[in-house]
């Protein structure tokens, strides 16, 4: 298995790798913005016909709760849209300590 974390964007590069996956996991959060960006890449993979076994996981929320509307919402527009199955992978919660460990690091700088 490899796993390539391409970061945000949807590059060449980014659609070259996923047209060859066996499977795509998208990471997005709760925030418009994030979900937009989600939903854009989703649509570029669906427009090229590049890869149909999309999955999301859902970062950096407060509880399973959370994640599952979340992801209900992206799940709806690609549905009502796109006429396309995504699955769901399950979620990540944010933990505050990240934050404060960055914050802690760069004041040392």
């Amino acid at each position: 298995m490899l796993l390539i974390d391409t970061g945000a964007g949807a590059s060449d590069n980014v659609l070259n790798f996923i047209e060859i996956a066996d499977d795509v996991i998208i990471i997005t959060n709760s925030e418009p913005t994030s979900l937009t960006d989600a939903y854009s890449l989703i649509k570029l993979i669906y427009i090229n016909n590049l890869n149909s076994n999309i999955n999301v996981v859902v970062n950096r929320v407060k509880n399973r709760s959370e994640a599952e509307e979340t992801f209900n919402k992206i799940k709806y527009t690609v549905n009502n849209f796109l006429q396309m199955d995504i699955k769901y992978l399950g979620y990540i919660t944010e933990d505050l300590r990240i934050g404060q460990a960055i914050k802690k690091t760069n004041s040392l700088c």
